[in-house]
């Protein structure tokens, strides 16, 4: 008697080959880790995810991201790593990305990649690439205003609207942070 094995392989969408590139180790963190506490850096977006430590910077909101040590000697912004919005670059043409013009209330998730990735991501991704992943109007569906606030001063006012259908997304973000 013959036994045979019957293997299914199916995939969400054509897209996640570009988001998740084979060999490339990944993790991501989605607004459902981050959305119900006071966010107010990319600290509090990658704070779950393996591999990323973050310190301090020269601001309120500035933070200084290493992903597997790659930026542990920066006083300000994201080095050696490529960071995207949306898959479009957001790293300025001396290799760093400004992590104070981050505000977590703008983004529906973040996705890490480790390890060298200069081939997929661009010249400036020698230890990782980060992707921020903003939200769909769809999803917010209307207007929100908050308030966060924090030790020494610090605050946070934001303000999104959000519209959209099968036809058209919109979304509009603002924020003010003081420390």
């Amino acid at each position: 008697m013959v036994y045979t094995e019957q293997i299914i392989v199916t995939a969400l969408n054509r897209s996640s080959a570009l988001t998740r590139p084979a060999g490339q180790t990944t993790y991501s963190s989605d607004r459902r880790d981050f959305a119900n506490q006071i966010g107010q850096s990319v600290a509090d977006m990658v704070v779950t995810i393996p591999g990323v430590s973050f310190t301090q910077g020269n601001g309120p909101r500035d933070t200084v991201v290493s992903v597997r040590g790659s930026g542990d000697r920066q006083s300000y912004g994201l080095k050696n790593l490529q960071v995207l919005e949306d898959g479009f670059p957001m790293t300025q043409p001396d290799g760093t990305a400004r992590a104070d013009l981050i505000d977590p209330h703008a983004y529906q998730g973040v996705d890490v990649f480790e390890g060298p990735a200069s081939t997929l991501y661009g010249n400036y991704a020698i230890n990782g690439a980060i992707n921020f992943r903003t939200r769909k109007g769809a999803d917010i569906h209307g207007l929100e205003l908050g308030s966060d606030f924090g030790s020494f001063g610090m605050f946070n006012n934001y303000t999104t609207l959000g519209f959209g259908n099968r036809h058209y997304d919109l979304m509009i973000f603002g924020s003010d942070v003081r420390g």
